[in-house]
């Protein structure tokens, strides 16, 4: 019956234990999802001003992959977003990014992922809406982009019913 009884609140501490490091995560989950979204919304800001030097310096230094809009925009380098940071505003002019929505952050550890919704304009142009999927890769309490896909969504009838 001891042996019982020990092994009972040996469970019962385990499962306190265990609660608190649920918590515990959810909490650091929260703060990450807040630090990812200003770094997304810094990233959008040193895009739109053209600062080069600005979104380089946000870049996974263990590597980063970029999925343009066009299948031609794949960059892996810091010499290829320069490049094609470059080319846009050579295109643009200016450019605007606004209404970060339906953000969708995914954590665990020292990897994020954060899907979004803005709108963008280029050259004084209307917006229109761009999704961007991106991961993130936290190294010693900063978060660096690894990975980024966009693609212009069409408005045409959705398959979700």
């Amino acid at each position: 019956m001891a042996t019982i009884s020990r092994y009972f609140i040996s469970l019962v501490l385990l499962a306190v234990t265990s609660s608190g490091c649920a918590t515990s995560q959810a909490l650091d989950t929260g703060r990450d999802q807040a630090d990812v979204r200003k770094r997304v919304e810094m990233l959008l800001e040193r895009y739109a001003a053209n600062d080069q030097v600005g979104v380089i310096e946000m870049l996974d230094p263990s590597g980063v992959t970029v999925l343009g809009t066009d299948l031609g925009e794949v960059v892996r380098t810091p010499a290829q977003l320069r490049a094609l940071m470059d080319a846009d505003f050579r295109l643009w002019g200016t450019a605007k990014f606004s209404d970060i929505r339906e953000f969708d952050f995914r954590g665990n550890g020292n990897l994020a992922s954060a899907f979004f919704v803005v709108s963008f304009s280029a050259a004084g142009g209307p917006p229109i809406p761009i999704r961007i999927d991106t991961t993130w890769r936290d190294q010693q309490g900063t978060w660096y982009l690894s990975q980024s896909a966009n693609s212009v969504p069409t408005e045409g009838q959705s398959a979700v019913r």
